[in-house]
């Protein structure tokens, strides 16, 4: 009897150590479930933060783009970097975009561009991913000016007047050499024409250039097709614009609560008298929809488009690009475009250089109003211009 009392001792101790070490094997492998479905989630959620943060930069670049800024990019010196943009998704992720200057700097009408955007998201699984861009760009400077001012039909320089060809940089910026960097000091035409024989100059009236009067044969047809082209794209780009027959009396800069230039505001059309103005690289482009008359001692920059007749009395200066689909006329003392003007003259009627007023050719001017007027555009290189950066 006490044999079999300890063989039965014996089978349940047995039976217990077995149970204990099914129990622990159980729980090992419970607990090894347990963790790596923890490692899977928390995978996944660093999976969808990162992804999360790469949506970010992407939209980062996508901002930047849309935004070119392209008098400050192409001022960036060679080498040199530039924060550009920089914002939060309603998502929460947050992007940060820097942009390179790759180049030279020697071709000023080709630069390249890196530009690197950064996308964090944030939690207690955050992610941080960079998108990089190569990116070249080109202005349009073929735009319209081949010459001081470019017309159809009847043309009168008066006593006093002035039409110039040969480049000048604008006197309020000869103090600073890096406005006009690159320039090419090349003459142009003073006047451009269908026929030089309706180019009347009147004694001590100016027209200068290589050479002074061009007639073109180009414009003998009727070149306003190519131009409304375009014309049309540009107004559809307007930062300002006014409706039917303006008349404007007060131009000149404006400042936000910030000290900021105020993009648009009634008025005001940059400084481009004034280098140190927030609004100096303020160059819109300003479509008005009928007839303009300005009559002003102020002054503006960019490209104006004009749907009929353009007059400037009061010594209004502009610098940049004009394009008039009526007749110009510029009169009293001191009114002045520097720059280029392109007068399609659909009216047989004659534009007015009066005295005192002037046309001067100035590649620096164009260059600028070109470059600032959403028409330089930056493009992806053809090949490999995307990478993500892994680190």
């Amino acid at each position: 009897m006490r044999r079999a009392a300890g063989s039965t001792s014996e089978r349940g101790g047995f039976a217990l150590t077995v149970a204990v070490f099914a129990v622990l094997i159980i729980a090992a492998l419970a607990n090894g479930g347990l963790y790596i479905a923890v490692q899977q989630s928390r995978a996944g959620s660093a999976g969808s933060r990162a992804a999360a943060a790469l949506y970010a930069a992407e939209a980062g670049l996508s901002v930047a783009l849309a935004n070119w800024d392209a008098v400050a990019l192409d001022s960036l010196r060679p080498g040199a970097t530039i924060a550009v943009a920089s914002g939060r998704l309603v998502s929460g992720e947050d992007y940060a975009v820097r942009i390179t200057r790759l180049d030279s700097g020697q071709d000023a009408r080709l630069a390249y561009y890196l530009a690197l955007s950064t996308g964090r998201a944030h939690g207690a699984w955050g992610g941080r991913r960079q998108v990089a861009l190569l990116l070249r760009a080109r202005p349009s400077d073929d735009l319209c000016c081949g010459a001081a001012l470019t017309t159809r039909g009847e043309l009168r320089v008066a006593e006093g007047g002035m039409v110039r060809g040969s480049d000048r940089a604008p006197e309020a910026w000869a103090a600073d050499s890096t406005i006009c960097a690159g320039r090419d000091p090349s003459a142009r035409p003073g006047v451009v024409t269908d026929d030089e024989a309706l180019v009347r100059l009147e004694p001590d009236g100016v027209i200068d250039g290589s050479p002074p009067v061009l007639q073109s044969p180009s414009l003998e047809a009727d070149p306003w097709a190519d131009m409304q082209r375009r014309f049309r794209e540009l107004a559809e780009r307007a930062d300002v614009v006014y409706g039917g027959d303006t008349q404007l009396g007060e131009i000149g800069p404006r400042l936000d609560a910030q000290g900021d230039c105020a993009r648009p505001a009634s008025g005001n059309w940059g400084a481009p008298a004034l280098p140190d103005h927030p609004c100096f690289d303020f160059l819109p482009i300003i479509h008005v929809a009928g007839d303009l008359l300005i009559e002003s001692s102020g002054s503006g920059q960019g490209t104006l488009l004009v749907d009929g007749n353009l007059t400037l009395r009061g010594g209004f200066e502009f610098y940049g690009v004009l394009i008039v689909k009526g007749r110009v006329t510029l009169t009293d003392q001191g009114s002045q475009v520097h720059g280029a003007v392109w007068v399609h003259n659909v009216d047989p009627e004659s534009s007015l250089v009066g005295a005192g007023a002037g046309i001067g050719y100035s590649s620096c001017a164009i260059r600028r109003a070109v470059r600032g007027s959403k028409l330089q555009v930056p493009h992806p290189l053809a090949q490999f211009a995307w990478l993500e950066i892994l680190e």
